[in-house]
């Protein structure tokens, strides 16, 4: 009985859950399946030596993917399989042609030929590193061009130079793209039509944590807002670092969610809501989201009124009164406002919930009623609005007769009161959002559109487009990328040159000749890049092994200790930088270590049976995908310890169903399964330390320097999302430009917004991968990369709240002249951070130091001008969304300004200054 509720409590102890427990199950299944399957004497003489590779190939294809990223990389891994067995198949004719006009005794056609070899060899380094560059490029291209990797090492390497005719040539290659296809098709029947995943299921489980929280975040800062008056410095850092957590899930939800949806729009299923309507649930959220930025940094702001009644300098508390008054209004509506916003989050997602793929249709009364939730919503809007923020007399001076309070105090109640102002700001747009995305759904509900279930099909613009991303670079800050997802109607030649500047050794090109020499210089271009010298450093690490089999004195031993294993984990092992390299060659060492251990108890706990070696070959398989479940990022590593008892134990019951005579023909030895498991965890030991010996040979590529480039991406992303604000804030002229190219400025805003976000979480984790690199010489100043990237965090906060301001001002010339002025005074300082953000992300990118004397000085710009002329307005007693939004944009951009400042001396301390000054010593001077 204690055993069983040990057992029980187990799972959940190790993070576990039903739904998680089945995809592990079933990542095992295809690979069991194969294993099983070549029990059969048809299937056995069929594959021959190559049944437990088709067992491999299976579990390479990661059948737990979901269904429109499994077909994604299925069709990836069909056509780079079928282009590697093309290819090789024509290396393998130039080999053997090769050995034809080299071989002139006929008797000596089997015995070692030195130029086929040869060809072989230099067909081999060809593929690896084109193959290498494609996966460093583009990372959707991993697990196809490991593939890839496999079928070139087996076809031109283990057999290639041992062929002397095409027939043998054309009869293994044939059967080898059986094996591959059979390992897929099998992959592909697990995953479509055992326990399928949608990827549309997964958006809606981010879509629903999505709303869990938000509910977070209200309630956090309803906590605040409640404590605000009577809490200590203890519970009220408490409060906000609780907030300030919230906030954190928050974005990393709103990141998740944004990139789930990528699939989820392509995927087939049989639903009520089209990819459409998720994609407009996704901005109605946003729109809820955006606003709530602005709350955390307000919060920060929040005082205690005790402290605003401390003034002595007169008797007259009248002021203090009202202010304290005017607060508690506010906290008291605020907190009815939040409230409603929780229940109108439940309705929506209740009935979301009822719509999403297998759920049933809920009714809206057990949902809740959405015209009582809009009318609840609006009705604390409206109080909200109605809440003057404004009215706080302006102090004129210590000459006024009736006024006896000081200006400090006059000062205090003024910042108080702005930030109520900003406050009551976020908290009325995102009611707001929230109020239209209720509008969404019962509009919806009422057309009878989310009533009936259907197969929905994605669009062919969805399909184009998913086409194009297969195969295109992903989003970065690369110009390149800029240049393909610029808008339509620009002139490309201007935006080129606006986005690359003007080449300090050629002029722009004019005749054809010379537009074909640019693209020949390209060549060039590709050879000095990153991706080029990682595809150079893994053909060097694959050719360190494979040179063995090229030899006349050690061909024979690279066959029969199949030594392409070795190879092999050299291909998976590969990374980029020395810190990551080092991480996972410790990890996939563990790894190895557990499939050899899994081999031996696998093999001898059943004495060699067939029927319980795949049982318990079934539950290893199932136990190693453990790490991928509960921590995506270990994926390499739970295929790493799964493929290691198949190729010992799956070769070993190849053997025992083939019998030694049919090994003899493949010059293969055959060993005991203790010495077999033991040479295999030598192969894969030995590719795994070549592989680290060549990712910090001849210089290492450390996390350090990926940092840096991550950073000045982002730094340079921020200075394109805003100089998009600066267009922004062209209020005046926006009578004049169409809506059509503000909806696309208003979109690419938001595109621009999406890589900032993505470009830090990289940060984020190179600087956690930061510790396993191996440092020579001076110390990596960690701690100012890492006060850089919660500098850059924050910075991009306080512009994402500035862009969403921006974004609900609607002042037109001939009614709000007099506010054109703060307008201007808000764009000069917006200029100046888009030109020092440029300038710092040049610095950061090329490793060069600041200009001498460089100096970001925050005092330039007054926001109390442009608060005033909002501060002023006659009659002001109700929420104006063009005054807030101009009150909001100053008190923002005040913060960014001190941020920039703080940013400027960071970097400033990574990249150093220029100095040109005279320093004399004592020496010197005499």
């Amino acid at each position: 009985m204690c055993m069983s509720a040990v057992l029980g409590k187990l799972p959940s102890r190790m993070g576990l859950d039903r739904h998680k427990i089945l995809i592990m199950i079933k990542s095992a299944l295809p690979a069991t399946i194969c294993i099983a399957a070549f029990q059969s004497e048809t299937w056995a003489s069929h594959f021959n030596v190559l049944n437990y590779l088709v067992a491999i190939e299976a579990l390479l294809a990661f059948c737990i993917l979901p269904r429109a990223k499994f077909l994604q990389t299925l069709f990836l891994n069909v056509l780079m399989t079928c282009t590697a067995v093309a290819v090789n198949l024509f290396a393998l004719w130039t080999a053997i042609k090769a050995r034809e006009h080299t071989t002139n005794d006929q008797s000596l056609e089997g015995t070692y030929n030195s130029s086929a070899s040869a060809v072989c060899a230099v067909w081999f380094m060809i593929q690896i590193y084109f193959t290498n560059a494609l996966r460093s490029t583009r990372p959707q291209f991993q697990f196809p061009c490991i593939n890839y990797c496999i079928v070139t090492i087996i076809s031109i390497v283990q057999a290639g130079p041992s062929f002397t005719t095409m027939s043998e040539a054309n009869a293994f290659m044939y059967l080898l793209l059986q094996a591959f296809l059979v390992g897929y098709g099998i992959a592909a029947g697990v995953s479509l039509f055992i326990m399928p995943q949608s990827n549309r299921e997964i958006a809606f489980s981010s879509m629903e944590k999505y709303f869990r929280e938000l509910r977070r975040v209200l309630s956090a800062y309803q906590n605040v807002i409640k404590q605000s008056d009577h809490q200590s410095s203890t519970e009220g850092a408490q409060s906000l670092n609780t907030l300030g957590e919230n906030f954190a899930a928050l974005k990393a939800v709103h990141v998740r969610l944004g990139t789930d949806l990528e699939f989820a729009v392509r995927d087939l299923g049989f639903d009520r809501l089209t990819g459409k309507d998720l994609v407009d649930c996704y901005q109605h959220l946003r729109s809820i989201y955006l606003p709530l930025l602005g709350l955390l940094e307000v919060c920060c702001d929040f005082r205690a009124d005790n402290s605003l009644q401390a003034c002595s300098c007169g008797p007259d508390y009248a002021l203090s009164i009202n202010s304290k008054q005017s607060r508690e209004k506010f906290s008291q509506i605020s907190e009815n406002l939040i409230c409603s916003m929780e229940d109108a989050l439940d309705a929506v997602l209740v009935e979301l919930q009822g719509h999403k793929p297998g759920g049933t249709t809920i009714d809206l009364e057990e949902g809740g009623d959405f015209q009582f939730h809009v009318a609840q919503l609006d009705r604390f809007r409206n109080s909200l609005a109605s809440l003057d923020a404004f009215n706080i007399p302006k102090y004129q001076g210590q000459a006024q007769e009736n006024s006896q309070r000081c200006p400090s105090c006059y000062r205090d109640e003024e910042n108080a009161m702005t930030v109520q102002h900003r406050a009551q700001f976020m908290l009325w747009h995102s009611s707001n959002a929230l109020s239209s995305f209720l509008a969404f759904v019962q509009d919806k509900n009422n057309s009878q559109e989310w009533q009936k279930r259907r197969i929905i099909f994605p669009s062919w613009s969805e399909l184009t487009h998913w086409i194009q991303a297969m195969f295109a670079v992903p989003e970065s800050s690369n110009i390149d990328q800029i240049l393909e997802s610029s808008m339509d109607g620009v002139d490309r030649a201007a935006l080129t040159m606006a986005l690359r500047g003007q080449g300090p050794q050629h002029l722009p090109p004019n005749t054809f000749r010379q537009k074909f020499g640019q693209r020949v210089r390209m060549i060039s271009a590709f050879l000095r890049s990153p991706h080029s010298l990682f595809a150079l450093r893994a053909t060097c690490a694959s050719m360190s092994i494979g040179i063995i089999a090229y030899l006349r004195s050690s061909r024979m031993f690279f066959v029969e200790q199949k030594c392409l294993w070795a190879i092999v984990m050299t291909a998976f092992a590969m990374n980029n930088t020395t810190g990551q390299t080092t991480y996972n060659f410790i990890l996939r060492v563990l790894a190895t270590l557990a499939g050899t251990v899994g081999s031996y108890v696998i093999w001898y706990i059943v004495d060699g049976h067939p029927a319980g070696m795949i049982v318990f070959m079934f539950i290893y398989m199932a136990g190693s995908f453990y790490f991928c479940v509960v921590k995506p990022k270990y994926t390499l590593l739970a295929i790493v310890s799964a493929v290691t008892p198949i190729i010992s134990v799956g070769y070993a019951m190849n053997v025992q169903k083939l019998s030694t005579e049919t090994l003899s023909k493949t010059n293969t030895l055959k060993f005991p399964i203790y010495q077999d498991a033991a040479y295999r965890l030598v192969n894969v030991l030995a590719g795994l330390a070549v592989a680290y010996f060549w990712s910090i040979f001849p210089f290492p590529v450390t996390e350090g320097a990926i940092m840096r480039q991550h950073m000045g991406s982002c730094t340079y992303l921020l200075a394109r999302y805003n100089a998009i604000i600066s267009e922004s804030l062209l209020i005046e002229e926006r009578g004049l430009v169409p809506q059509l190219l503000v909806q696309k400025l208003q979109q690419a805003r938001l595109d621009v917004l999406q890589q900032v976000n993505r470009s830090i979480v990289k940060l984020k984790a190179s600087s956690a991968l930061n510790k396993w690199q191996v440092t020579i010489g001076e110390e990596f100043p960690i701690k100012a990369y890492r006060e850089a990237i919660s500098l850059l965090d924050r910075i991009s906060a306080e512009l994402s709240v500035i862009g969403y301001t921006a974004s609900t001002l609607s002042i037109e010339v001939s009614e709000q002249p007099r506010y054109l002025s703060s307008l201007h005074r808000l764009r000069s300082p917006s200029q100046r951070v888009t030109l020092v953000l440029c300038l710092l992300s040049a610095s950061i990118t090329n490793g060069v130091p600041l200009p001498p004397n460089f100096s970001f000085a925050s005092t330039e710009y007054h926001p109390e001008k442009v608060f005033n002329v909002a501060n002023n307005e006659d009659g002001f007693h109700k929420v104006n969304v063009d005054l807030q939004a101009l009150s909001i944009i100053s008190t923002s951009m005040g913060r960014l300004l001190e941020d920039m400042l703080l940013y400027t001396q960071t970097i400033r301390t990574i990249c150093g200054e220029l100095n040109f000054s005279l320093l004399l010593n004592d020496k010197a001077m005499s």
